[in-house]
């Protein structure tokens, strides 16, 4: 019984991860995407950010559902 719980609970925290992955936004290949994320429905106080660029991956602060999403073509010069 102890052995069926575990595998359940396992199971499930497998699940959990693949839809994490699956509903996670990348941007498309010769674009920056950014993430501005707020702590409030005022859209006041930035408390975090996210940046795809074309080089490289940047964060800071913290995650809220409050959030401004952008995105352009990345520069011709890199």
């Amino acid at each position: 019984m102890k052995i069926k719980r575990l595998l359940t609970a396992a199971l499930t925290l497998c699940g959990l991860f693949g839809l994490g992955s699956a509903v996670a936004k990348f941007p498309p290949y010769g674009s920056v995407y950014d993430v501005q994320y707020y702590s409030d429905s005022s859209y006041s106080t930035r408390v975090g950010g996210e940046r795809w660029t074309c080089i490289g991956y940047l964060n800071w602060g913290v995650r809220t559902i409050y959030k401004v999403e952008n995105s352009w073509p990345c520069p011709e010069e890199q």
